[in-house]
């Protein structure tokens, strides 16, 4: 195998190294951030507050879990986004690892030729 092809797989090895290096960034600053976390306890908070609210005021039990799950649909939506987001950047971490598999094979089939 010539060197210059054994380079050039070398430098997608390294690219796909960098761009992993942005994800595990990425996935950290969201971790950090407790972005999911914070949805999710601003979105049961409102459930539970809503649910009690409603039954102090006497309303009927068959309809609080429709009204408050309707009440508190952007808060689910927010706490939708952040785990889209965050399975999101977990999927490209394992698409980034696997192309960085075979950059790497390629590379060891080359060095043994």
């Amino acid at each position: 195998m010539s060197e210059v092809a054994q380079q050039d797989v070398s430098a997608k090895i390294e690219a796909k190294s960098d761009e992993l290096e942005k994800y595990r960034l990425r996935l950290n600053r969201f971790v950090s951030d407790k972005e999911m976390s914070v949805a999710e306890v601003a979105y049961l908070k409102a459930k539970g507050i809503g649910t009690e609210t409603m039954k102090a005021e006497g309303k009927p039990v068959s309809i609080i879990s429709d009204v408050v799950k309707g009440e508190c649909a952007e808060l689910k939506g927010d706490l939708t986004d952040a785990e889209i987001r965050y399975k999101a950047i977990l999927v490209n971490i394992q698409i980034l690892q696997s192309q960085m598999n075979g950059f790497q094979s390629i590379n060891r089939t080359q060095a043994t030729l």
